[in-house]
């Protein structure tokens, strides 16, 4: 099953940038600071054995070859899965909406980075191997953000997206204007919602919505962390996705 949920971004920015919206902080760089009267987080968060770093351009490249090598694995459950996602022009060019976006405090998005040599090799360096994205996304309506992730085929049920989800939801709640983070995903979804289930998010509501992908069953999990509820993975400590 793909560890994949909601809609990254796409090479057009709609379309991407819904699909990254696939969580207490093992530790970030930078804090939190006020910006169009929503906030923005920090641009590098440490998490575990990978390092969350705001997407950048030159990313592009790296972006676009881990989709190209995953797109079996994402198609499924990614209508955003296609072979202009693989493109690195495309991928530029979603970059720089993105980059604006993050500007804009309504979305940020951020590449998983794993670097060799663990969590002390992780949290220390700025650049490592690209294994996915994860985003946030102010599109939910007032007081709430939606995350979004998708992770690489070969490292997909190693832990990656797991300790991402655990460091960034912390991340998210501390947004001044944040009291809830919400993550979606289809209930055929096993991999993505194993993700929230373990971490302690409560499973709100199944919504019924047109299947937007191949894999689709039209039902839709909705799953919520709210601010002042237990940090997560308190719940579910052993699940390695």
């Amino acid at each position: 099953m793909a560890v994949s949920c909601g809609d990254p971004a796409l090479p057009q920015a709609a379309n991407l940038l819904r699909a990254t919206a696939g969580v207490a902080l093992y530790g970030c760089v930078g804090s939190a600071h006020t910006h169009g009267g929503g906030g923005q987080p920090p641009e590098r968060v440490a998490a575990g054995p990978v390092l969350l770093r705001r997407l950048r351009a030159d990313d592009a490249e790296a972006v676009a070859r881990a989709v190209e090598a995953s797109l079996e694995h994402l198609g499924p459950w990614m209508p955003w899965a296609t072979l202009e996602a693989s493109d690195t022009a495309s991928q530029r060019a979603w970059i720089i909406e993105a980059d604006g976006l993050w500007e804009a405090a309504t979305d940020f998005i951020y590449a998983v980075l794993r670097a060799r040599g663990g969590a002390k090799a992780a949290a220390a360096v700025a650049d490592g191997e690209l294994i996915g994205t994860f985003g946030l996304h102010r599109r939910i309506g007032p007081f709430a953000i939606e995350m979004g992730y998708w992770i690489h085929a070969a490292y997909a049920g190693r832990g990656f997206g797991t300790a991402a989800a655990r460091a960034l939801t912390p991340v998210a709640l501390a947004l001044p204007d944040v009291h809830r983070v919400e993550i979606h995903c289809d209930v055929a979804n096993a991999a993505s919602a194993a993700i929230p289930r373990g971490l302690g998010y409560r499973l709100d509501r199944i919504e019924q919505r047109g299947p937007q992908a191949p894999a689709e069953t039209g039902r839709h999990m909705v799953w919520v962390l709210e601010r002042g509820a237990p940090a997560p993975g308190t719940v579910i400590r052993a699940l390695r996705w």
